[in-house]
């Protein structure tokens, strides 16, 4: 979707695919804790792009509810004298069950040029 939303805006943006991002880093022994190691400068030259985006997703379970329903019904008949009856029947019997559970998602971007400068930021 975010790409979809560059192309509109700028048709002639090329995005690198997200194997190639990681396969170069990986030949040069970073990893996502030693990311913050390079300046976005230096992770534009040695990426080999005009602009670096870095962001982070956090998300938090806000809890889970859970509903139920069921019900039964008997049918039933009575057979025999009055004073033997026997009563018999079949209980039919329905039951269903929901789990709800509940994300809060925040989604933080930063935007870099090739010379480290900030061209966007979605950080409070």
């Amino acid at each position: 979707m975010l790409q979809q939303t560059f192309k509109s805006d700028y048709a002639s943006l090329h995005i690198q695919d997200l194997i190639t991002t990681n396969s170069i880093l990986a030949k040069h022994g970073i990893n996502y804790a030693s990311l913050n190691s390079n300046t976005p400068k230096e992770m534009a030259v040695l990426l080999g792009v005009e602009f670096v985006v870095y962001g982070i997703a956090n998300v938090t379970n806000k809890g889970t509810s859970s509903y139920g329903s069921g019900s039964s019904v008997y049918k039933g008949k009575e057979s025999g004298k009055k004073e033997t009856t026997k009563a018999s029947g079949t209980v039919y019997s329905s039951n269903s069950g929901t789990i709800l559970t509940n994300y809060d998602t925040k989604i933080d971007l930063n935007f870099f040029n090739d010379q480290g400068a900030s061209l966007y930021s979605s950080l409070g």
